[in-house]
This record gives structure tokens, sequence and C-alpha cells, in this order.
């Protein structure tokens, strides 16, 4: 009996300890959730009342009522993001710092990293990209550091790479040393408890069983340095770090401060570029994927329980500011017609809250969140279905039909017929606008007029008429035409309308002979691209004869009869080209001028007279007789042979000349010659001998 009581005691106190532990376990996992969720509702209550509805209601000046112009939303002073990446990544990026994040041009900016790599680092280098730009800044090793140097660490991945939030991990492994101890004492209550579960379902997606921290072996290194600013970043703003150690291999982040997420309302969600989440944002009912870029957290991240983070190729910086939280989503919505009257989002651990509505739920914004009925931006009623409705922007009810959204319509029994336009229209329907209209409801309106009759189908071409030749010249003057061919002229006024090479007139010069000398004023000439033959652009001269091309000026010159450049009579203004032509010269002083041989300044002696009887060939008014008439053989003989051969013929020391036994002969007449040298007697033969006299 003391034994039976002894261990019922026991079993007691066990019993006691037991509920005991599990009560401030519950306390521990959730107090931070009802802390949380507190929070949130008195954030989501003062949202709601600080965001009442405008007293009026005004169009957008775009026409969208989504078109807002977003500025870059920059967290305050430095910024320190604890970075988690894949598991199989190396050399790993820890930790990055940016003091401060938001700088103008001529501020100072200091950037940090710590990296563990398994390899001697190579360098480490950030890239700053702004407006108009990339600086590259090099960063210099400061030292190694350790655990208590980095920030808390809040996250981690499991051996899938899968998120975990650590605070859950210790949750689940005080449920897990609960449930141990459970499963000791679960024998002393019997088969009633045998199917009691401790562990939350909530953890049941963490594979926490071989964390691997491999990395914690590897030094932490830290690297920095500092550049002064000198672009704007209104624009575009990234910061990109990149590490690569000895090997080669490279990891790289980029936190890209101007970049928004674009994530859908409901569904999974896999990063597409670097971007940055500056407001609360997340994931509704679906998993999210990060592979490749950088997800920068500047405000919460919230993913649904039940769905996972799986990080690849990809990074997640969490900043001061940011945080990643498994909870749910939601808008305002007090009207419960899903509606929200502001793009506030609102975190909850409860997949359920009275007054909002779940993000993968919401339908738009809410311009009256205070009735269910009234909840749209636009134009009210739409009989014509055309989108445009007949009231002035405001706030209607939104379903069939009072949901015109693009304008006010001008004819709500034609669809066709919606807004006010102002342009050209098409009166007489030959698919041309030349009626000009202002504010007018009409079907469509071009920017400018192509008809010039508007009020004929069959007339509606600015141009030039009939074109016979087809080289868009046509023969009449600018008006307005059929416009098909042949009446399709556009260019100008045809000159010809039988030559396609000929179609405009261009001034020019005649020139017939094609000398370069142009005859005649300015003409205008039916010419093509250029003048025709026979004309030139410019006049150049006077041609004398424009129909040889070898005279065009007129020079000064005398009759030339004979050509031997000595000319006679009266001057003459002769038609030339670059000298007189022949039978011209430059001089009146020939004496003889149809002989070419009888000119001033003639050398040559003649045995025939110029022609008129005269032998004065050099124009000198006197005749002269060649010193040289000729010469012959001849033979040296004494005085006596010489005597007796010929008597008279040797004379001592006389002059050679006419042979004195003869008359002496007249100019162009012939004779015996001989030449006497010394004492000597030099007879030649008769025959040989016998000359004719030559005269100048």
């Amino acid at each position: 009996m003391h034994k039976i009581i002894n261990k019922k005691n026991n079993f007691i106190i066990l019993l006691i300890f037991l509920v005991v532990i599990i009560l401030i376990g519950l306390c521990f996992i959730f107090r931070n959730n009802l802390i949380f969720f507190y929070k949130n509702n008195i954030k989501n209550q003062n949202n709601l009342n600080n965001n009442s509805l405008p007293s009026k209601v005004e169009e957008p000046k775009t026409g969208n009522i989504e078109s807002v112009s977003k500025k870059i939303i920059l967290p305050a002073g430095a910024q320190t993001y604890e970075i988690i990446q894949n598991k199989s990544v190396w050399p790993k990026i820890l930790e990055a710092k940016i003091d401060p994040v938001d700088v103008h041009v001529g501020d100072k900016q200091t950037l940090s990293i710590i990296v563990s790599s398994k390899e001697k680092i190579k360098e480490v280098v950030a890239y700053i990209e702004t407006d108009n730009g990339t600086t590259t800044l090099p960063l210099n090793f400061v030292g190694e550091v350790s655990d208590n140097d980095l920030l808390p660490k809040k996250y981690d991945l499991d051996d899938d790479n899968k998120l975990v939030i650590l605070e859950d991990k210790d949750k689940y492994n005080f449920l897990k040393s609960i449930g141990f101890i459970f499963d000791k004492i679960k024998p002393f209550f019997g088969a009633n408890i045998s199917n009691v579960r401790i562990l939350n379902s909530d953890f049941s997606d963490l594979n926490l069983n071989n964390q691997n921290e491999s990395n914690i072996n590897y030094p932490k290194l830290k690297y920095e340095n500092s550049w002064i600013v000198r672009d704007t970043h209104d624009k575009y703003y990234h910061t990109v770090f990149v590490v690569e150690d000895v090997l080669g291999n490279k990891n790289s982040i980029t936190l890209a401060w101007s970049d928004a997420c674009g994530i859908p309302n409901s569904g999974a969600w896999t990063i597409s570029a670097n971007c940055t989440i500056s407001s609360t944002d997340g994931v509704e009912n679906g998993n999210v994927t990060i592979n490749t870029y950088t997800l920068t957290l500047n405000a919460p991240f919230v993913w649904n329980p039940g769905y996972s983070i799986t990080i690849g190729s990809g990074s997640i910086a969490v900043g001061s500011g940011g945080s990643l939280q498994k909870a749910y989503l939601f808008y305002t919505d007090n009207d419960g017609d899903r509606y929200y009257p502001n793009t506030i989002l609102n975190i909850s651990l409860s997949p359920s809250i009275s007054g909002m509505v779940r993000r993968s739920n919401a339908l738009g914004i809410d311009c009256n969140d205070s009735n269910a009925n009234i909840w749209n931006y636009g134009y009210g009623y739409d009989g014509d279905r055309d989108g445009y409705g007949t009231s002035a922007y405001g706030c209607y009810n939104g379903n069939y039909p009072y949901d015109a959204t693009l304008g006010t319509d001008c004819n709500d029994s034609n669809a066709s017929l919606n807004i006010l336009k102002t342009g050209y229209v098409d009166n007489d329907g030959d698919g041309r606008a030349g009626t000009y209209v202002s504010n007018a409801c009409v079907v469509s309106v071009a920017g400018s007029s192509n008809d010039c009759n508007d009020s004929n189908a069959n007339v509606w071409n600015y141009g030039y008429g009939y074109d016979g030749d087809r080289d868009g010249y046509g023969t009449s003057a600018y008006g307005c035409y059929n416009g098909n061919y042949p009446y399709d002229a556009t260019l100008g006024t045809d000159c010809n309308d039988s030559n396609a090479n000929l179609y405009r007139y261009l001034t020019g010069y005649q020139d017939n002979d094609g000398d370069g000398y142009t005859v005649g004023g300015a003409q205008q000439v039916c010419s093509g691209a250029s003048l025709p033959t026979g004309w030139r652009s410019f006049a150049n001269g006077s041609d004398c004869n424009d129909n040889n091309n070898t005279v065009w000026q007129y020079l000064n010159g005398y009759i030339d009869n004979d050509g031997d450049g000595y000319g006679v009579g009266t001057l003459y203004s002769v038609c030339s080209g670059s000298s007189l032509p022949s039978g011209y010269a430059s001089n009146n002083t020939d004496c003889y001028d149809y002989n070419a041989n009888a000119h001033p300044g003639q050398t040559s002696y003649f045995t025939t007279n110029r022609g008129d009887g005269s032998f004065d060939y050099d124009c000198d008014g006197m005749i002269s007789e060649t010193p040289n008439p000729g010469t012959s053989s001849c033979y040296n003989v004494d005085d006596s042979y010489c005597n007796n051969l010929c008597p008279g013929a040797c004379q001592t020391n006389s002059a050679s000349g006419w042979h004195q036994a003869f008359p002496t002969p007249a100019c162009g007449q012939s004779q015996y010659r001989i030449d006497q040298q010394g004492t000597a007697c030099r007879f030649c033969d008769f025959y040989t001998w016998y000359a004719t006299k030559s005269c100048k």
C-alpha cells in the first residue's frame, strides 16, 4: 500500500512538472505572436483612421487612375544588411553596410562588406550605378572579425535551401524536447493519450535535421572603402558588391534601391530582376523562389504558412527596417466589398480578420469604403458598353452597367461614339479626312487633312492633274484633282508631258556648238534633272558663231591671202577661237600678199620673180643678188692653158663672178661663172657651171 501511494505521488509530481514546462513553452511560443498581432491591429486601425475618403474626387489628368509617379524611397542613415545565400555559394557574403544609403552629390559614403571564404580572397569591388554612369570602388581589407561583430543572425537555410526563421527553429527545438519528455512519460497515461501531438503543424515544412554550419569554421573578413558622391540617383540606383577568391570563384549581390519588385496579388513568385521592398509586401498563396538576383528588404516581406522561400542562385539582403515573416497580408475593407481605400498592407498571423480583405482576394481600390455598393472610380452608367459613361468622373457602383472607366460619353447610344475629338473627319466617305472639327462627337479624326474636296468622293488629291509620261509631273497648275491614275501628278507642272526626261523649267543660256561659250540672255528651258544638251546654267562670254565650236570670240586682224603670217590692207574684227583663223594675220606688213615667200625678213634668194615681176622678196624695196650662186668641180691649170682654152677666162687676182667674156645676167637669167683664187686659174666646166642669177 505504501509503495502504491509513493508511486502515485511521484506520478502527480511529474505530471505537475510537465504541465509547468508546457505552459512556459506555450507562453514563449505565443508571446511574440500576440504582441505582433496586437501591434498590427493598432497599426491597421490607425491607418484606417488616417486614410479617410477625400472630400472632393478629382479626375486623373492622365486618364489612368493607377498612373502615379513613384519616387525612390530610401532608408535613412546607415543600413546594415544580413545576407542570406545558398549554402553551396563560396565565397559567402555574410553582411553588407551602406553608410548612409541616401546621399547627394558631394556627400561621403562608406561601403563595407563581411565575407567568409574557404580560399584566400583575391579582391572585393563595389560598383555604384547611378543616373549617369557607374563608379568602381575597390574595397580594402580591414581585418578579421568575430561572430560578435556581426548582426544577430535571424535567418538560416535548411538542407533544401529553404528559408528558416531562427525564432521558429528555437520553438521547433523546444517543442521537440518537450515531445521527447512526453514520449518518456506517455506510458503513465495509458492508451487514451497515445495519439497526442506536441509539435505544431506550422513547423512541418522545416527540414532541420541536418543543418550544415560548416561556414563557421572559416574566417570572417571585413572589407571597406569610401567615396565622394558625384552623381544623382533620382531614377537609377544600384550598389553591387563582387567578391572573388584566388581560384576564380565569384559571388555578388545587388542592392537595387530604385527597382520595385512587382509582386502579384496572389500565386507563386520568382524574382526576375534585382529589386527592393520599401513598404510592406510579400507573396500570397504561393512559394517564393530567389534565383540569380538579389531581393533587398527595407520593409517587412511576408509569405504564408504552408509555403516556402527557396534560395537558389540569388540572395536576400535584410536591412534594419526589413524582416521576413510567415503570416498573411491584408488591405483595409470596412464595407466588406473586397475593395480597399488605400494600398497599405497589414500583417496578421490569422488568415481572416474582420474589416479587412486578404490581398489574394482583393479586387481593387475602393472610392467609398463605407458602402459596399459603391466602390468604383469612374464615369457612371455605360449604356452602349464602350467603356465611357454618362457622368463626370466620380465614385460609383462599379457593377454593370455603372462600370464606365474610360471617360465621359458624348453619345451613350452608339458605342462607336464616345469622346469629343478635334481634328479632320471624312465627310464624303472616300477614306480621306478633309474637314476640320473641334470637340465634335465623331468616330475618329485624323491629325492632318489629306482630302482637298471632302464633299466629292472622286476628288481628293492636291496635285497637278494628268500625267501622260508618268514622270510625276502633270499638265495642269496646282489644284484639287481626282488623284487616281493617270491624274496623280504630285511633283509639279510638266513642261513636256510626252517626254519623261523633260518635266520642269530651268534657267539656261544657249550654247549650240558646245564650246562652253554662250550666246544671248537667260531663257527658261524645258529640262529634266539638268539642262539639256546645247544649254549652260550660266553665261560665259558671247559666242560670235554658236554653230562652230572652234570659234567663239572676236579678234582684230588683217587679210592674209597667202597665209605667210603677214597681212595687208584694213584692220578687221574677225570671229576667232583662241587665235585668228586661217587667212588672217595680226599685222599688215606684207609687200605682196599673193606669194607666201614674199614677206618682211625673207632671207632666201629666188630665181623667179614673186609674181608681179619683182624680185623684192624681203619687202625692203631693194633687189639683192645672192653672193654664192653655187659650187662646182674645178681644175687648177697654168695660165697659158687657161687662156688658150678660154681666152680671157683667167685673170690674175681678179674677183670671182660671172665670166667676163659674157654679158652679166639679170635676176632669173643664166650665164657662165668663174672663180679665181690668188694667181691660180680655176676654170670650171661650162655645162656644170652654167648658173641662174638668184635675187631677193
